[in-house]
């Protein structure tokens, strides 16, 4: 084959007599062995330093690792003892007080101002807050993003049972007077959130490690190990699974590599 006639057909070259349209087109081919990306633009539009500054700007994603942090039964009830002995209550969950030290953890790697406001998002299953509870058999969407908020400073200054306490706080806010009342003002003003706008002050956490993972039996065998897959991952995003031990927790964490290796260090 014609090789110029080859590339050509690879991208996307639209001959129109108006040289106001398109003002850009992607084309892209599947090869037996990868993809070939092709990009055509309107140079009425943009010239050659901002065609290449879009493209460099499109395809540098931040660098990002993931790690997996496995919390034993045991260090889960040290950590919940802890949490809830600091604070004198015996309400903070297990689930809470990991995550209070995760969260203490990773904003003291992030070097941010004393007074800079800081979230941990939870995505709160609402099934048995509504009243009347849904049955857990239920198909839908039926989890409410909850936002415990302090500040940097605070958050550092505190114990394990400060931070845990305050998702404490925010999950036991999740009732069914609040969910009813965010629909009816999401009805009246429609806002798409979008999960990756979690930056340095916000981390987000969502799965569960109530999920009978390890139930699952395909005809396989017992399952080894869960993990999320790559194509919600953004810096700050916590994903909760139960570990393959009885009682224990795995957080997978996406995180920036500066982040990562503080934390080990």
């Amino acid at each position: 084959m014609n090789i110029r006639r080859l590339l050509s057909s690879l991208i996307a070259i639209v001959p129109v007599p108006s040289i106001s349209k398109p003002l850009l087109a992607v084309q892209v081919t599947e090869l037996v062995d990868g993809i070939f990306l092709g990009c055509t633009y309107n140079h009425a539009v943009a010239d050659g330093t901002s065609f290449w500054n879009f493209v460099n700007t499109w395809f540098i994603s931040p660098p990002l690792l993931e790690k997996v942090f496995h919390f034993s039964k045991e260090k889960i009830a040290a950590l919940k003892a802890k949490a809830n002995a600091e604070m004198g209550t015996s309400k903070i969950s297990s689930l809470q007080a990991i995550l209070g030290r995760l969260w203490q953890s990773i904003i003291r790697t992030r070097n941010l101002d004393a007074d800079q406001e800081i979230y941990c998002r939870i995505l709160v299953n609402m099934r048995q807050r509504l009243q009347p509870p849904l049955p857990e058999e239920y198909f839908g969407n039926v989890v409410l993003f909850g936002a415990a908020k302090t500040t940097a400073g605070e958050l550092l200054k505190n114990g394990l049972g400060f931070a845990a306490l305050q998702i404490n706080k925010m999950v036991a806010q999740q009732t069914d007077g609040e969910v009813r009342k965010n629909l009816e003002n999401w009805v009246k003003r429609p806002i798409l959130s979008k999960l990756s706008a979690a930056a340095s002050n916000a981390l987000i956490v969502a799965s569960s490690p109530r999920f009978n993972v390890f139930g699952n039996n395909f005809g396989w065998g017992r399952p080894v190990a869960v993990r999320g897959g790559a194509g919600n991952n953004y810096d700050g995003k916590m994903t909760v699974f139960p570990g393959v031990e009885e009682g224990s927790v795995d957080i997978q964490a996406c995180l920036l590599p500066e982040t990562l290796q503080a934390m080990e260090g």
